[in-house]
């Protein structure tokens, strides 16, 4: 990622570390610079950051001979998923973002919303990949390196609910701050956004 560029009379120069400390720290301020300025570049980049890692953890696993305790639904064999994993979970979490944050747009532009496009990807992009990032796959990534993979499906059962609900949270902050919307509208759009998003979501990742 690079550091944002100043413009006269705007807001001063912000890093990247600071927009992601932001959104997960100081959300209503942070997302009401990125909707004001927006940086679609930056909610690409927190997708492409998650889906790298993502796809690191799946070929670590893969690497080791594991295969994911939850087989249900899996498109492939057990003992193939994360080595097919490892190939397509980047672009899967790039576009899951888009879809999440082009469905928000969209529901949110439909329930009287005044947002662009950009303002969208910028705010709810990074709501969405961000959390998943801090409280999903770091989670992940720790149980696998100090418990080994044994101990991941007990970590899952609570890093993936508590995630999902601050992607929840973050992106009903993150729709408000770019059209304007109320608390009940921009949980509506946040809903929507998270039904067009879960069907991929659980059958590709495990």
């Amino acid at each position: 990622m690079t550091q944002g560029r100043a413009r006269t009379g705007q807001h001063p120069v912000h890093s990247d570390r600071e927009r992601v400390v932001g959104v997960l720290l100081r959300p209503r301020a942070t997302f009401a610079r990125l909707a004001a300025h927006p940086r679609p570049w930056f909610a690409l980049a927190c997708a492409l950051v998650l889906g790298l890692f993502w796809s690191g953890l799946a070929a670590g696993l893969a690497a080791q001979g594991h295969a994911p305790s939850m087989t249900r639904g899996l498109p492939v064999a057990p003992d193939r998923y994360y080595a097919t994993a490892a190939l397509y979970l980047t672009p899967l979490w790039i576009g899951l973002t888009l879809l999440t944050a082009a469905t928000a747009h969209g529901a949110a532009r439909a329930l009287g919303g005044r947002g662009r496009w950009a303002a969208s990807l910028s705010t709810i992009g990074p709501a969405y990949a961000l959390p998943l990032m801090a409280l999903w796959l770091l989670p992940d990534v720790l149980t696998w390196l100090i418990a080994g993979h044994d101990a991941l499906g007990a970590t899952v059962r609570i890093a993936a609910p508590a995630a999902a609900l601050m992607v929840t949270v973050r992106v009903v902050q993150a729709v408000r701050a770019a059209h304007g919307l109320g608390l009940g509208r921009g949980l509506a759009a946040a809903l929507v956004a998270a039904l067009a998003q879960a069907g991929p979501l659980a059958l590709l990742v495990r």
